[in-house]
Order: structure tokens, then sequence, then C-alpha cells
């Protein structure tokens, strides 16, 4: 019975593990960042999107739990068939949980809302959806940090395939302080590609 108990309480004590305090990995921040955006809106190489704008991102931890809440917009648009211009807006809203595999290494699981708006021509259209992701986050060095998940990603509208399917994000970052760092973040589905340029202060 002591032993079940003792089992217990160390399955208990490394889901707690204080991973949003390892130093450089913050869960803590709030980023703004420069966008662009290339997605096949009606299926592989048939209209494509070339689109830049800009965004902000940031995250909230739940003190040394390991959860952190998440919320980031984007927004952009470009001049495409005969000067109609189509903007793009994201907006995410979510919760993760990091677990710390050692002081440099981290495992992450997230779960995201989506809230994807198109416009063109004066009309808009907007769907909800999901993603869920899970991956990696890692201190290379003590300026150099890197990250990759994978997972899934899901709109209502059934139409809107670029958001149906399987998605991969790629990051590294340059921590140039304890505070302000810098970063490219990448996101793949099988029909969108973007990247993200940011300049983050985390606490």
């Amino acid at each position: 019975m002591k032993r079940n108990a003792y089992a217990a309480l160390l399955g208990l004590s490394i889901l707690a593990a204080p991973a949003v305090n390892a130093e450089g990995l913050s869960y803590t921040f709030a980023e703004l960042r420069g966008v662009y955006t290339q997605a096949d809106l009606l299926g592989p190489s048939d209209l494509t999107l070339n689109a830049s704008g800009f965004g902000a991102a940031g995250s909230v931890a739940f003190g040394q739990t390991g959860l952190f809440a998440t919320a980031s917009y984007d927004s952009v648009d470009n001049d495409i068939i005969d000067g109609a211009q189509i903007d793009l807006d994201r907006i995410t809203l979510g919760l993760g949980y990091a677990v710390a595999i050692d002081e440099a290494l981290h495992a992450l699981i997230e779960a995201k809302g989506l809230r994807i708006k198109a416009g063109a021509l004066g009309e808009s259209q907007s769907e909800n959806g999901y993603q869920a992701t899970v991956g990696l986050r890692s201190l290379l060095s003590d300026s150099f940090e890197a990250s990759i998940k994978a997972g899934v990603v899901k709109v209502d509208n059934a139409e809107l395939e670029v958001y149906d399917g399987a998605i991969v994000e790629i990051g590294a970052r340059y921590l140039i302080d304890g505070a302000w760092s810098v970063g490219l973040d990448t996101a793949f589905t099988k029909d969108e590609r973007n990247a993200m340029l940011g300049l983050r202060f985390q606490w």
C-alpha cells in the first residue's frame, strides 16, 4: 500500500515539474512580429496567395504547475487577380502544458481554438476551428532555443482545405538577454506556409 502511495506521489511530482521556471524557457511573454503567408486557397498550385502583415502573440504561465495560456492575432493581405485585395486574419486562444525532461528540454502539449476570417471584394467569411499539437522545446545553449511541434488543424467549413489536416511548427530563437529575444517561427500545412519573425519580451 505504501509502495503504491509513493509511486503515485512520484508520478504527480513529475507531472507537476516546474517546467515554466527553467532558466531561458519562460512561458510568460509578449511578442510583436511580422508575418508572411503563402496559401493555396483552392488546393495545390491553384490561386496561391502571397501575403504579408503583422501579428502579436502572448503566453501566461500559471505559477509552477506547467500549465500556460496562449493567444495570438495575425493579419495579412495582398493584391491578387486584377488588383483585388484578399485579407486573412487569424486568432488563436488556447492552453498548453509543459513537462521538464531536464533543465534544458521540455515536452509540450497544446490545444487551441481558431478563428479564421477571410475577406475579398468587400465580402468576408469567418470560420471557427481548433488546433492540437505535441512537441519539444529545447535550450540548445545560453543564447539559442529551438522547438518542434506536430499535430492537426481543422475548421468547421470543410471547403477550407487549407485548414484541414496535419500541421508542423518549427521555431528558432536567439536570446539577447534574460528578458529579450528574437525568433523565427514557421508553420506548415498541406496548402499553407507561414513564417513569423518576432521580437519577444519574456519574464
